[in-house]
């Protein structure tokens, strides 16, 4: 497998982009994105007013559904590129689509927006950060 090797590397959160219709926007936050064989490897970290959070988890880019690590949370994720400024996944639990997440890269790459959308009974939300490259 072909990785986009632009994602790769260690970005951190810039709390004054946060543009979040639902939920509250972290204080900070570090998103670490490595390839691990044909995977990708997640490390996301973050903190808000309560306490920090971290998630961790490997996913194939090849576009294609795959069974989630964690089962409580989702049943598969699908991980593909589009072109070369963005990476896409979807989670699903019992054939539901949960929420997609965007990652695309701006400008010169040294910066990441990230864009997550959850469908609700009341619509669409979308949170949004932006992520420079350290």
């Amino acid at each position: 497998m072909e990785h986009n090797k632009r994602f790769f590397g260690s970005w951190e959160l810039d709390p004054a982009s946060c543009k979040y219709e639902v939920g509250k926007p972290p204080l900070s936050g570090r998103y670490d994105i490595a390839p691990q064989g044909d995977l990708l490897k997640f490390t996301l970290s973050w903190s808000d007013a309560e306490r920090p959070y971290q998630m961790e988890f490997t996913a194939l880019p090849d576009g294609e559904p795959h069974p989630f690590e964690n089962p409580a949370l989702a049943d598969t994720m699908t991980v593909g590129y589009k072109g070369d400024n963005l990476l896409e996944s979807w989670n699903h639990k019992d054939e539901t689509c949960l929420g997609y997440l965007k990652r695309e890269l701006i400008g010169d790459g040294n910066k990441m927006m990230v864009s997550q959308e959850v469908e609700t009974a009341g619509g669409k939300v979308v949170n949004r950060s932006i992520y420079n490259r350290l």
